[in-house]
């Protein structure tokens, strides 16, 4: 497939349509999960819940995470076989240096954030949980995450209200 095979607009509905698909089977899969069973009790401790489609959404999400893996080395050795045959500015942006910027980012945030992440004992339905990698590991996901939205959330009105700004002078 060259690269004109999915250009401009075909490229954009092939994209809008996969989101569509996607946020379909996502509603289907999270109102089974609630809907059906959601209320069964654990077998060992009454005072806990078992839902029945607990196993179908985590596998759900592992599939959704391989997925997700699979496209973004996909991405990257595209991006890199296609490094000497096209510009590294797109209509003046510099999208080479923005990517490059933003993976380098994201890793440096979730390293910095493991390192602070806590790794403080919990009990998880009634058992201790100890193990301290996993424990800063989650901490790490969690707040890097947390940052990761409300840096989205600022850039996004910030672009906002500088269009609106520069639209009015």
């Amino acid at each position: 497939m060259n690269d004109n095979a999915l250009s401009g607009g075909k490229a954009s509905k092939v994209a809008r349509w996969t989101g569509y698909g996607l946020l379909a089977v996502i509603a289907v899969v999270f109102g089974l999960f609630f809907i059906v069973g959601y209320n069964r009790q654990y077998a060992e401790n009454p005072n806990f819940r078992e839902p029945l489609l607990t196993g179908t959404v985590v596998t759900f999400v592992l599939l959704m995470l391989l997925v997700a893996v699979v496209v973004a080395l996909w991405s990257v050795t595209q991006s890199l076989q296609r490094r000497d045959k096209s510009s590294s500015e797109y209509n003046g942006i510099p999208a080479r240096l923005i990517a490059m910027a933003v993976a380098g980012g994201t890793i440096l945030l979730m390293v910095i954030t493991w390192f602070f992440g806590s790794k403080t004992q919990m009990m998880v339905n009634g058992n201790n949980f100890s193990d301290s990698f996993w424990l800063k590991t989650a901490d790490m996901f969690v707040v890097s995450i947390l940052i990761m939205l409300a840096t989205a959330i600022a850039t996004t009105l910030y672009a906002t209200w500088r269009s609106r700004h520069n639209s009015s002078s």
